[in-house]
């Protein structure tokens, strides 16, 4: 039932909000988003009866109580292929949502992206769905890598992404910044190994705060490896 539970939270939350409804938006389907809707509430009546129940009533049929249709029975005809596609979608829509917010690219702001492929037709077919999505003004499809300058990289398979940045914002002070916060970081792990190393500390601190310094220094050494691969992926 608890299992049940978080697989319900995980699809309503991660695939149907975060990204059906939002999809929706830009290729709408009212007949699609209506039967995954209801299907939802179906599934969620055991968990929440009253919110779903009321739900029901109101939005779809007042005179037939959800409690009493059918239960959701397995679609065995699916097109897998095309859950692996919308992957393939998904995967490039985050790596530009990612870069975006690593570098920090005005939100306002449209980028021009190139993607190295051998695999086209999934992309172009969805063109306008990557752009709205993702704020992107152009795609550039190619077969091979140019290395293109001043644009930050991300890599999905056997696929390469480029986020030009040269006219979006300042390469060199977006480098400087970056390596500053890598500076940064560096000195506070060496406070943290300083304080862990010191039996003074070890010996009177409290447990909590031993273990709390341990995930801090932990954190801290990630964040410098994140830092390091942002730097290494914005071409200059």
């Amino acid at each position: 039932f608890s299992h049940a539970n978080k697989i319900l939270q995980s699809f309503t939350r991660d695939n149907f909000a975060d990204w059906y409804v939002e999809i929706h938006k830009v290729k709408g389907n009212d007949a699609v988003l209506i039967h995954v809707y209801k299907t939802l509430l179906k599934l969620w009546h055991p968990f929440i009866p009253f919110v779903t129940e009321t739900i029901w009533q109101k939005m779809f049929d007042e005179n037939k109580i959800l409690m009493i249709t059918r239960w959701p029975t397995i679609n065995k005809d699916i097109d897998l292929s095309a859950k692996d596609d919308f992957e393939t979608i998904k995967i490039i829509i985050t790596h530009i949502r990612n870069i975006r917010a690593t570098y920090t690219v005005p939100a306002t702001a449209e980028v021009d992206v190139t993607i190295i492929t051998q695999n086209s037709s999934i992309i172009q077919e969805n063109e306008d769905l990557i752009k709205k999505l993702s704020r992107t003004k152009t795609i550039t499809i190619k077969t091979e890598d140019s290395k293109y300058k001043e644009s930050a990289t991300a890599i999905f398979g056997n696929d390469i992404l480029y986020v030009h940045l040269s006219n979006i914002i300042d390469i060199e002070k977006e480098r400087v910044r970056i390596d500053t916060e890598i500076v940064s970081a560096q000195k506070y792990i060496i406070e943290i190994q300083k304080r862990l190393s010191s039996e003074q500390f070890t010996k009177k601190a409290p447990p909590e705060i031993v273990q709390k310094e341990k995930d801090n220094l932990k954190d801290t050494e990630l964040k410098i490896a994140e830092l390091s691969e942002c730097l290494k992926n914005l071409n200059v």
